[in-house]
């Protein structure tokens, strides 16, 4: 086994490379995440579409308006966000951009510091 120290505040890059990632504010550890493990966890979604937005908040009632047909959906399984997005397109609503809203290392990065 080896182990390379990386500081970096680039969360993307660190659950590209990292077995394990450090999360430490002012100093002190806060939690230490393997994010290959996290990546199955539920977390919420951005989603893009065209056509009638009342339809995805019928299919998603959760769903955050954050623009004209730009969604942020609340945590789902993955199942759940897979049903949704065929009874969209089953629906005639076209999908065009569907990205996490963060990546799972900054969701645990936010909670671990507070924000």
């Amino acid at each position: 086994r080896r182990a390379i120290f990386i500081a970096s505040h680039n969360l993307d890059e660190l659950q590209r490379l990292a077995d394990r990632v450090a999360i430490i504010d002012r100093g002190r550890l806060q939690r230490i995440v393997e994010p290959r493990a996290a990546e199955s966890a539920a977390m919420p979604y951005r989603i893009t579409i065209v056509g009638d937005d009342h339809i995805l908040l019928d299919v998603f009632p959760m769903a955050q308006p954050r623009g004209p047909g730009d969604f942020e959906i609340p945590i789902l399984e993955l199942n759940q966000l897979n049903a949704g997005l065929a009874e969209l397109l089953r629906r005639g609503v076209l999908v065009s951009n569907l990205h996490p809203a963060h990546s799972m290392l900054e969701q645990h990065f936010r909670q671990a510091v507070g924000e």
